[in-house]
C-alpha cells in the first residue's frame, strides 16, 4: 500500500459545444494503490498493481467560476529484480 499526494494539476481541458478550451486548472489531489508480487524466479517476481488518483480541480475566468472532479484508475503490472 503506498500513499500519493499530487498538489495539483495544471491544463485541464474544457469543452462546452463543438468547442474544446484548454484551461489551467489547480486543486488538490489524493491517491492510493496496492498490489502484490509474485516469485516467479529466486530473483525475480511478478504482480498486478492497482492505483487511484481523485482530484477536485477548479478555476476561475473573469466572473465564471468551473469546477470539476478527476477520478483516475489505473491497473499495471510490476516485474521486480531482487
Amino acid at each position: 500500500l503506498f500513499p500519493l499526494v499530487p498538489l495539483r494539476f495544471r491544463r485541464a481541458p474544457r469543452t462546452l459545444g463543438d468547442v474544446t478550451y484548454a484551461v489551467d486548472s489547480e486543486g488538490v489531489a489524493l491517491g492510493a494503490g496496492g498490489g502484490y508480487d509474485f516469485w516467479m524466479r529466486d530473483e525475480w517476481s511478478l504482480g498486478p498493481q492497482f492505483r487511484v488518483t481523485i482530484a477536485r480541480l477548479g478555476t476561475e475566468e473573469g466572473s465564471a467560476s468551473i469546477s470539476q472532479w478527476f477520478v483516475s484508475p489505473t491497473l499495471t503490472i510490476a516485474m521486480t529484480y531482487h
